[in-house]
């Protein structure tokens, strides 16, 4: 006999289990300039937004907005800006934000360093990119008191994917919808690839671009990430979707347990 899912109220209102209900906007700052930056949160300013800070802001050190969540971007690969090691890692990017919030860069990580970071603060890691997978739900490791929030969708994978930009996310799967956004990508209304390579690679570090340099660069002619950012909060105001927090779906998650 076939067991009927038990849908209980978090699984309804931060899964999606019945329904669309929430979305979750996080933003992967990747060095971005200043100016970059600005732009998004101008773009994003009625909304709870999760941003993985990669390095020092004026800008995100002043902010004072209650519907942004700050957390940490760490950068484990060779070379990194961040330190060689998890004790400089962890020494670094605990100045950009709070240690409680992490995504790994290019979701470079391994469980001891899940295990590393929890140790000095975290709580919830969104580290884990299941390319439009539904029923996603948060899992929790009790031997670390970590949360682990998958995310849906990403606007750098769908690039590399190739095709409709418009067309690569699937709204109406039941589950959580966390969703990750690039500054850069956003600014530049990013439509391919190739478009995002020329630009970095006119820069050693993107944290180097000047605005007046960069503007010759924003795609005004066929629809990006910009343009499906914009739908998609177009959207989901329109159907009264809920614009949850990193923190407030953890802190929902963990009041059932």
């Amino acid at each position: 006999m076939k067991k009927k899912l038990i849908i209980n109220k978090f699984l309804k209102d931060y899964c999606n289990y019945d329904g669309l209900r929430s979305v979750t906007f996080t933003f992967d700052i990747d060095w971005a300039p200043e100016f970059m930056i600005e732009d998004l949160l101008n773009l994003t300013s009625s909304l709870n937004v999760t941003l993985f800070n990669t390095h020092s802001s004026k800008i995100l050190k002043n902010i004072s907005n209650e519907n942004i969540t700050i957390g940490v971007h760490p950068n484990t690969q060779n070379k990194s800006s961040h330190g060689k090691n998890l004790i400089e890692i962890k020494n670094s990017v605990k100045k950009f934000g709070n240690l409680k919030y992490c995504r790994f860069h290019v979701l470079g990580h391994s469980y001891p360093d899940l295990k590393y970071f929890s140790k000095n603060g975290t709580r919830v890691d969104s580290s884990i990119l299941l390319v439009n997978q539904s029923h996603l739900k948060p899992s929790y490791h009790p031997d670390i008191d970590l949360t682990r929030l998958p995310y849906i969708w990403e606007d750098g994978m769908t690039l590399n994917f190739g095709g409709k930009i418009q067309d690569s996310f699937k709204i109406n799967l039941p589950g959580m919808k966390i969703l990750n956004f690039h500054p850069l990508d956003v600014y530049l209304n990013t439509s391919s690839i190739k478009q995002r390579n020329n630009f970095k690679n006119k820069y050693k570090s993107v944290l180097d671009a000047e605005k007046k340099d960069t503007i010759k660069y924003i795609n005004k002619k066929n629809y990006g990430i910009r343009n499906f950012l914009q739908d998609l909060i177009s959207y989901s105001k329109r159907k009264r979707v809920h614009f949850a927090s990193i923190e407030e779906v953890d802190y929902e998650f963990r009041k059932k347990k």
